[in-house]
C-alpha cells in the first residue's frame, strides 16, 4: 500500500457519507451534529497506527514447493503458485 493515510481518509469519509445517507432524519441539526461528530471525534474510529517498514531487497531465488508439505498438491497446483509468486516480485 503506498498511501496508508490516504486510504485511512477514504475509508473514514466513505462511511460517514454511507451512515449520514442510511440514517438521514428530516431534522437538518439533528444531521449536522451528527456529522459532525463522526467527522470530529473518534466515534467512527481511531487514529490509524502506521509502522513503516523497509523494503526488502529479493534475493531473485526461486521457491520450491514439494507436494510433501501440502496435502493435496499436484504437479499444476504448484506450477501455478510458482508462477503467481514469480509475477508478484517487485
Amino acid at each position: 500500500m503506498n498511501d496508508p493515510l490516504g486510504a485511512y481518509k477514504d475509508v473514514k469519509e466513505s462511511l460517514t457519507k454511507y451512515i449520514q445517507t442510511a440514517f438521514g432524519t428530516r431534522y437538518e441539526s439533528v444531521n449536522n451534529e451528527r456529522e459532525s461528530q463522526l467527522r470530529d471525534t473518534n466515534v467512527l474510529s481511531q487514529p490509524p497506527w502506521i509502522e513503516p517498514l523497509p523494503r526488502y531487497i529479493s534475493s531473485n531465488k526461486a521457491v520450491l514447493l514439494k507436494s510433501t508439505i501440502i496435502p493435496g498438491l499436484n504437479v499444476l497446483n504448484r506450477n501455478d503458485i510458482g508462477q503467481r509468486i514469480k509475477r508478484s516480485r517487485i
